[in-house]
């Protein structure tokens, strides 16, 4: 038997501590832990969110961790035999201090802890501030900026397509187009005459095409955008069946050179960065709303 308060042994029998006059126990109850002096605490985090401060405790528990957990109003959950360095509830946001030399392993073992849920209200101003539009700068609008050029690019295109139209029908009884379209001539070839009616017909068509975006540029009308993608696409469509037409002729293919490519070239990349532009520009989209 062991007296609990001098801790004196007594034989088999013995009731009471002589001395102490103590009930005898027969095993001493455990130690209690040492309480550290505060200096020997850091504080480790501070106002952590009440909904993972038991989550917390229970990381530095099975961490093995000591700690103590100040600014809470309820009982210190030290389960699972890891024991605790006590409670002491302050005034101000929820603390956990830990011994100066567990400090690292506190970080360790806590940083396991996942982030907090938003509240509702933090997810209310989040569902609010989601159907509001951003705030942005005034859209450009009018003719202005690359629209001045582009309009620019369409009337000398126009221009451009009445030229060759111009040189087609004032030469067409001449003698080189004679020698060329008539069998027996000495250039004949059977694609000239089909060749020559095409290029009349779709020139034709790319002009007054042309004047039809004039207008509706000018008149800021919405169907602008469209329409002259489609030109611009269809103007370089007929460039390249003109270039495979006169492929097929040997006395014009001998001739052919980069320069005669020239057109196919500036005409593509016309159709490419018009045809983006007209897409994505917003001054584009802010003009032409008639």
């Amino acid at each position: 038997m062991v007296c609990p308060q001098c801790r004196r042994e007594y034989p088999a029998g013995a009731l009471t501590c002589p001395e102490c006059g103590v009930t005898l126990a027969a095993t001493l109850p455990p130690a209690p832990a040492p309480t550290p002096d505060v200096s020997e605490l850091v504080t480790f985090s501070e106002g952590f969110d009440p909904t993972l401060f038991l989550l917390a405790q229970s990381a530095l528990q099975d961490a093995g961790i000591l700690y103590v957990t100040e600014g809470e109003g309820i009982q210190d959950l030290f389960a699972g035999g890891r024991g605790g360095l006590g409670f002491n509830p302050v005034t101000g946001p929820p603390r956990i201090r830990v011994k100066r030399e567990d400090a690292e392993r506190a970080r360790a073992a806590l940083s396991e802890v996942p982030e907090p849920l938003p509240s509702d209200a933090e997810l209310a101003a989040l569902a609010e501030s989601a159907g509001q539009p951003e705030e942005v700068g005034p859209v450009p609008s009018g003719l202005g900026g690359l629209l001045v050029a582009l309009g620019v690019i369409l009337h000398f295109r126009a221009v451009w397509i009445a030229h060759d139209l111009s040189d087609l029908v004032t030469g067409w009884n001449s003698k080189e187009w004679r020698d060329v379209v008539t069998p027996g001539g000495r250039a004949y070839h059977p694609l000239w005459a089909p060749y020559r009616v095409g290029f009349l017909a779709i020139d034709s068509l790319l002009f007054l095409w042309a004047m039809i975006l004039i207008a509706l540029f000018w008149r800021r009308n919405r169907w602008f955008s469209t329409a002259t993608s489609l030109f611009l696409l269809a103007d370089w469509v007929s460039e390249v069946l003109s270039l495979l037409v006169l492929w097929q002729i040997p006395s014009y293919a001998a001739v052919m050179s980069v320069y005669t490519l020239r057109d196919f070239f500036l005409l593509g990349i016309l159709a490419l960065v018009g045809t983006l532009y007209l897409r994505d520009s917003a001054r584009v989209r802010a003009t032409f709303t008639e």
